[in-house]
């Protein structure tokens, strides 16, 4: 497994590009369809979720589409064995013995890990990325300001402190 990168401020080398910032307003112009017309209902949600979602903005049609195909089909196919384990938990093996249903195996979340932190789909993921959503991309100063901001609009209502009618009277 490669080694996370550096913060920004600690690189020598400047070359690495981040992602950067993502907006959160707005979305991708048209969802590509489904992988599969025959998805659960739960995989199809998240599909059209993730095509709402801001990290759809970093996904090119033209080149990630089947890798990101191949996470959603992962998902489908982890719900149904998942499922299948919930409704036979034991199974009779070679010997007659009771044993774990070998469909559990089917679960292991392996390969599907890996293709969601290369689609950012997790919080530390997207920091290994270099995504930021949003509001994380405020910095102190930006924070300082709008703090400051309200503190001038309080200033501005001082004739209705009550604290000073009593100082004045």
């Amino acid at each position: 497994m490669p080694r996370h990168p550096k913060p920004r401020a600690m690189r020598a080398n400047t070359e690495r590009q981040d992602i950067g910032l993502v907006s959160i307003g707005g979305r991708v112009a048209e969802a590509p369809p489904a992988p599969d017309p025959k998805l659960l209902a739960i995989t199809r949600t998240a599909w059209e979720e993730f095509w709402a979602s801001p990290l759809a903005r970093l996904v090119s049609t033209s080149t990630d589409l089947m890798a990101l195909r191949r996470l959603f089909m992962f998902y489908d196919e982890q719900e149904r064995s998942l499922r299948a384990y919930r409704r036979q938990r034991l199974t009779r093996g070679s010997t007659g013995q009771l044993v774990v249903n070998p469909i559990l195996k089917a679960i292991a979340p392996g390969d599907l890990l890996a293709l969601e932190d290369r689609f950012g789909m997790s919080p530390r993921s997207r920091l290994q990325l270099g995504v930021i959503l949003g509001d994380a991309a405020r910095s102190l100063s930006d924070i300082n300001a709008e703090l400051d901001r309200d503190d001038v609009d309080e200033l501005d209502d001082e004739d209705d402190d009550p604290r000073l009618i009593a100082l004045d009277g």
